[in-house]
């Protein structure tokens, strides 16, 4: 029979109050913890929990991780500081009893000449002992400076030891043990390992397969709004495996909750994919017992942040014109890209203090949608990140499972202040990267360079 992560009593990882699930392709629920966006100031959190064995106890360990971005801080003796407060409770499955629960907290410093990082964290973990069984974990987040709190359920089940093949969710680590909480991490953090835990009858040996792939995914700048080329309507993104940049088979056997790692190469900025299959020889032949993909993106270390003359000037290909974007495009890495870069920005603009001005805000967009709208792409490439930049918050959002309608006009019939984006289907990918095409008209056209003319003279929307 074809188990998957979800099935014959592996660990379940899913948002409290989701329908149990034992159909097929449920793999993206591992994700069920872990975001690709924040805001500035609103404590947005990662997590994930996992079955682990302790001092020879068994029960759940549970990681969290809140980026400095997430949070605010207060000028404190020539200082910035922020604090925050974890409180993780073991429910039983209803949800309603108590069962255990655990507590600290993290006090962050920093300069007041550098800004808040997207991997720089406060982070918390804490061991829960319990026997098998199913079980709810809440985790509450508290950032003293602002009092605002994020609160997060996550529903796991601890397996029972005598099952025949139990496997957890694929999880990530640095080469020192520390959890790699999340989907997105810098380029700096080294060798990598795959870690998840294997028990069941220890009579009956498994064969484990482990890929690391990397990918090739459209991360293309978007498309002006009145474009009505081929993008327009095209809700498929496809994703291509590029190279295999590791590959190995192992034979193990089970024990009460055995570790099995893997330890990568070090790789580059990009996107990749960790894909595990393990066969239980029991039943030589037969299909893979179970498939586990976890996905990583690796990102510059200071991302969301431009600021190399080779990230500030691929940015303004939303203000340039055909001919100012080839003399822009073409300095990037050569000894000009600054003095074309301040050529464009004072090109209409003769007073420094406005062009400084619009530089800034137009920037802050810039980290302001790649904190946001990230996903395979950096955020500023994407449909909603354009509309985000040149336009700055919406007015409302009317948000549907597929759909996002973004306003910036109450109903007074000008439609051109009006875009809808559709949530793009991509195969085989967590659920947790949502990628969103808008809904391209021609009549856009005219409002839209009416908007890059009021950006090129200073005037930010």
């Amino acid at each position: 029979m074809r188990l998957n992560v979800l099935q014959g009593g592996l660990l379940l990882l899913l948002v409290a109050g989701m329908a149990a699930c034992s159909g097929s392709a449920p793999a993206v629920r591992q994700y069920a913890g872990l975001s690709t966006s924040f805001e500035p100031g609103i404590p947005a959190f990662d997590a994930q929990a996992r079955p682990a064995l302790e001092g020879g106890q068994r029960g759940i360990r549970v990681d969290v991780r809140t980026p400095e971005i997430a949070l605010v801080f207060r000028r404190n003796e020539g200082a910035l500081t922020a604090r925050v407060e974890w409180l993780v409770r073991l429910l039983d499955e209803t949800g309603n009893q108590v069962l255990a629960e655990r507590s600290g907290g993290n006090t962050i410093l920093k300069g007041t000449d550098r800004g808040p990082s997207l991997f720089r964290t406060a982070s918390y973990s804490a061991f829960l002992p319990v026997s098998a069984g199913d079980y709810v974990i809440e985790i509450v987040l508290e950032d003293l400076t602002s009092g605002k709190t994020e609160r997060r359920m996550l529903a796991i089940e601890l397996p029972a030891r005598n099952q025949p093949l139990v496997v957890t969710e694929l999880l990530l680590e640095t080469v020192a043990g520390s959890p790699v909480v999340g989907i997105q991490v810098p380029d700096t953090i080294g060798v990598l390992k795959s870690v998840f835990y294997l028990t069941g009858n220890i009579t009956r040996p498994v064969r484990i397969h482990t890929l690391l792939v990397r990918l090739d995914v459209d991360t293309t700048t978007a498309l002006p709004p009145f474009w009505t080329g081929p993008i327009s309507g095209s809700l498929r993104m496809n994703i291509e495996v590029s190279d295999t940049l590791y590959s190995n088979v192992r034979t193990e056997s089970r024990g009460p909750l055995s570790r099995i790692e893997e330890t990568f190469p070090l790789v580059d900025s990009g996107i990749y994919r960790v894909e595990v299959e393990i066969e239980d020889l029991y039943t030589e032949g037969s299909p893979p017992a179970v498939e586990l993909t976890r996905y990583i993106i690796f990102r510059s270390s200071n991302f969301p942040a431009v600021s190399e003359f080779s990230g500030l000037i691929p940015p303004l290909i939303y203000l340039a014109e055909a001919g100012e974007w080839d003399e822009l495009r073409s300095s990037i890495g050569t000894d000009d890209a600054r003095g074309r870069f301040d050529g464009f920005w004072g090109r209409y603009m003769s007073d420094r203090q406005r062009a400084s001005e619009a530089v800034r805000t137009y920037f802050s967009r810039v980290e302001g949608a790649n904190l946001r709208y990230s996903d395979f792409k950096e955020g500023w490439k994407t449909d909603r990140g354009m509309i985000y930049i040149l336009m700055g918050e919406p007015l409302f959002i009317e948000r549907s499972l597929d759909a996002e309608i973004w306003y910036y006009a109450y109903d007074d019939g000008r439609g051109e202040r009006t875009f809808r984006f559709n949530r793009a289907l991509m195969s085989d990918t967590p659920e947790v990267i949502k990628h969103f095409l808008l809904e391209r008209r021609s009549e856009y056209e005219r409002f839209w360079r009416r908007t890059t003319e009021r950006w090129r003279r200073g005037e930010t929307p």
